[in-house]
């Protein structure tokens, strides 16, 4: 059967599934269409709107990606870069200097001289892209599928070197993108700015309004935006020639509307057993982890007051929203059927076909996910990582350099006595103490283990913990024998180097497994793919995206929310929380000019989006920003998963709000003018 060619098919595949108890929609595995195939006539049918290549061409130049986790946009023919706080908020504390205080006042520069550049921040533009799909997939073919993985490693790379030179006038950094798994491949030229300077940033207090209280929640009132600007060469302001205008009017509810951004990670072609798998291991694991931080890092913090602590406590606790909303939607039945359905589907169109290569697929992914059942508890108690104490994670360091030591392996031992050498240990005994009880609890809690019960004291006598033990341990680091024989005695180093054994015998097993089910999902991928051609999106991979919607309402709690907000609602929840705890004002915003008040702040529309996409520029048909991407709302969490328009909710600030706010609280002429240019 061949590769099915238009969405009316697709359309009809699915009214015929529909009919049938459990029915899986036209859109459920998304609408984060890829640049190298945007679905132009599906936008005329639905929007009566084909776009050209040269609205095409310039969305995609004026959209960014911002540092490893946040997209962005050019929104000045000077180099102003727009995209959302809470994606600036560890830059701008960065650049803060001495008796400043930008979450409490923010940051307002008032001319190109108070621009602040932050060292080590960069920003991608999409220039340039090839499918180069017929070319991979035949040098692939070329050797055994055992070798498939080193070698296309080793392909990649050379492919990377290849067009880096193709492209060298251009000073474009290649990147090899893979598509439905190896189905396809892209060549992505990228230009890279390094010169990226903090422009303006509001207030914690507006950037996070509402806090988590109001996280992944709607209606919403938060001005979640910053200001850059990246500068030349020449260390002059970029002048870029690509760029979106603002449209200051914004939107109208049902209009159509569209997400230029960078989606990070869906899983939307999981099997039945992947999904059970992420319901019943890996997200429970996860939010225990997550949730007994919050509770350590909050007690801490409520004395400490330290700005990085609270950073950290805002990661977690919007984390644990996330995934608590992620573990809601693989326990909901409806939607599961839908996926169970698709499922179902795939396995018909296999016997149809006499596709026999899919086959066994799913019984081979599900005893496979078996094995991995086993392991992953062990992989994940152990694993190293900086949430858990200092301490203890410095005595696996040394565990693991004692051990490459013994395997006379150079390079790990050249790069882990760099890692030690600059290593920190000192820290406030009170959270260390917190965070290894969270730890013990989570072995407990596994394994049914009660390990350690009279840790405590124990615990506050390591030597790990001694600042001048630490120094001259680092100091005598190549005399192994000395090492290994100051540490024997050591209470915490005893655990760390047992959980150290534990971990690394275990993730041997668990890569294997793990890599082994990468391989059976990029099977399954391409088996979508042979069903459905480009006309269903690929899963998120952090690549540029377009996703199309509406601004439109939902219904919620019993009402009806409203499809835009405004600054009237945001002084409402000010005085009706008594102008306290989240919802508190900075001094700046208690008397605003009136003529803010009714302008939009936040609106909502169904756009298709996933966390990568903060920072988002959302434009009109006419190619003009009318808002901001920041957040979806509770009912877009199963949207790792699958996708569903009827209540799932993108979250936007208003760009109008942004101008108002400019204008009418922080007078920034300057910047209210580059605005309109």
């Amino acid at each position: 059967m061949k590769k099915l060619v238009s969405l009316f098919l697709i359309s009809a595949l699915c009214m015929a599934h529909a009919q049938a108890p459990q029915g899986f929609g036209t859109f459920d595995n998304g609408k984060m269409w890829t640049f190298d195939n945007p679905p132009l006539e599906y936008f005329e049918k639905t929007y009566g709107f084909k776009p050209s290549q040269d609205w095409m061409d310039n969305i995609r130049l004026s959209a960014l990606r911002f540092g490893n986790g946040c997209s962005a946009s050019f929104i000045s023919p000077d180099g102003l870069v727009m995209t959302n706080h809470h994606c600036a908020r560890t830059y701008g504390t960065q650049v803060q200097q001495k008796g400043e205080n930008f979450n409490e006042n923010g940051f307002i520069s008032n001319n190109l001289k108070e621009e602040r550049k932050v060292e080590g921040l960069f920003i991608d533009q999409l220039v340039k892209l090839e499918d180069i799909s017929a070319r991979i997939k035949k040098d692939l073919e070329s050797v055994s599928e055992e070798k498939q993985a080193k070698f296309k490693d080793s392909l990649f790379k050379a492919i990377e070197k290849e067009y880096k030179q193709k492209w060298i006038t251009d000073s474009l950094e290649p990147s090899v993108v893979t598509f439905y798994r190896g189905a396809k491949y892209s060549v992505y030229g990228f230009r890279r700015f390094k010169d990226v300077r903090l422009v303006l940033m509001p207030e914690l207090n507006l950037g996070f309004f509402g806090g988590d209280y109001d996280n992944f929640t709607y209606p919403r009132y938060a001005l979640d935006f910053t200001f850059f600007r990246v500068y030349g060469k020449d260390g002059k302001p970029y002048q870029p020639k690509n760029y979106f205008k603002i449209n200051l009017d914004g939107v109208k509810e049902n209009e159509p509307v569209f997400v230029i951004g960078n989606p990070g990670t869906t899983e939307r072609l999981s099997t039945s057993s992947q999904l059970t798998y992420a319901r019943e291991i890996a997200m429970p694991f996860r939010l225990m982890f997550i949730r007994n931080r919050i509770k350590s890092y909050e007690a801490y913090n409520a004395k400490a007051k330290n700005d990085s602590i609270q950073n950290i406590i805002f990661s977690f606790s919007n984390a644990n929203k996330a995934l608590t909303g992620m573990l809601d939607a693989l326990n909901n039945k409806p939607l599961m059927d839908r996926k169970l359905a698709f499922e179902n589907y795939l396995k018909d169109f296999v016997d149809k076909n006499n596709l026999g290569k899919y086959a066994s697929l799913w019984r081979i992914i599900d005893s496979n996910k078996v094995e991995i059942r086993k392991e992953y508890p062990i992989v994940f108690a152990y694993q190293p990582t900086d949430k858990n104490p200092k301490a203890l994670e410095f005595g696996k360091l040394l565990a693991e350099y004692l051990a490459k030591k013994r395997q006379k392996d150079t390079t790990a031992v050249k790069t882990l006595t760099e890692v030690i050498n600059k290593f920190k240990i000192n820290h406030d005994p009170d959270l260390e103490h917190a965070l290894f009880s969270n730890h013990l609890e989570e072995i407990e809690s596994l394994f049914g283990i009660k390990k350690y019960s009279d840790f405590s004291n124990m615990f506050k006598t390591s030597k790990l913990y001694d600042a001048t033990f630490v120094k001259d341990l680092k100091s005598k680091l190549a005399d192994t024998t000395f090492v290994k024989s100051t540490l024997e005695s050591d209470f915490l180093y005893k655990i760390a180097s047992q959980e150290y054994e534990e971990y690394t015998f275990h993730k041997k097993i668990y890569d294997k497994l793990v890599a082994k089910e990468s391989k059976l999902n990029a099977l399954m991928a391409q088996l979508q793919f042979e069903a459905f051609g480009s006309l269903i999106p690929p899963d998120a991979n952090f690549n540029l995206r377009i996703a199309d919607g509406l601004v439109k309402t939902y219904e919620y709690n019993g009402t009806k929310a409203p499809y835009m907000t405004t600054y009237y609602g945001l002084y409402d929840r000010y005085y009706s929380f008594n102008k306290g705890d989240a919802w508190r004002l900075p001094k700046r915003w208690e008397k605003p000019d009136p003529r803010l008040l009714p302008i939009p702040m936040d609106f909502v529309s169904t756009n298709d989006i996933i966390g990568g996409n903060s920072g988002s520029p959302i434009i009109n048909k006419k190619g003009e920003v009318v808002g901001l991407i920041f957040d979806g709302n509770m009912e877009s969490l199963p949207g790792r998963y699958i996708y569903d328009d009827v209540y799932n909710r993108s979250v936007s600030v208003h760009i109008g709000g942004i101008y108002g706010a400019i204008k009418y609280i922080y007078k920034s002429k300057r910047i209210a003018a580059e605005m309109l240019k």
